[in-house]
């Protein structure tokens, strides 16, 4: 066991359909297989989101915070299990930001595809999404491993989209528009 873990999960959200949907089944189907595992395993549970979610064993809701730093500081691992929807998830990006472990779905992935399995992890079955928050809880050296490269992943995005940006102003955003 990770003596540095706290086993908490974190999921931040506003309220939505899709995150109703995500966080309801990840308490329902994953959560309690982790449970089974890791007893003191909790679920935090951030913004807006947290009116949708009843109350439960292991369900810390933090209501909405003025202040990111300090709800990251308390996850262990971050959860993004969002199962539809479309573009990039600004949750995951986020979480990686943050360098925290994360743990989503091909849709909480979208757009960040080439990081899975190095900067994050994939799970689209209950049973690989609690094999695999369960792993980050349980070992130390491999969370600070994705933890690093989390961050590593994060500042490459935003440098690469930034440049896209600059190069985009920079014309006036006539060569992009005109070849689309």
């Amino acid at each position: 066991k990770n003596i540095l873990s706290q086993n908490r999960i974190l999921f931040i959200g506003s309220v939505s359909p899709m995150n109703e949907l995500g966080i309801n089944y990840f308490i329902k189907q994953v959560f309690p297989k982790i449970r089974r595992t890791i007893s003191d395993a909790k679920i935090l549970v951030a913004g807006p989101i947290g009116k949708s979610v009843r109350d439960g064993d292991g369900i810390v809701k933090l209501g909405e915070a003025a202040d990111l730093n300090k709800i990251y500081e308390q996850a262990d691992v971050v959860i993004n299990p969002t199962l539809f929807g479309t573009g990039l998830k600004i949750k995951s990006i986020e979480a990686l930001g943050y360098s925290k472990p994360l743990v989503t779905t091909s849709a909480g992935a979208e757009g960040l595809e080439d990081g899975v399995d190095s900067a994050f992890l994939l799970a689209d079955s209950a049973e690989d999404f609690s094999d695999k928050v369960t792993h980050v809880l349980m070992d130390a050296d491999f969370s600070t491993l994705l933890m690093e490269r989390a961050f590593a992943y994060a500042t490459a995005w935003n440098h690469r989209n930034t440049a896209e940006f600059a190069k985009i102003f920079q014309d006036g955003g006539d060569s992009h528009f005109k070849s689309r």
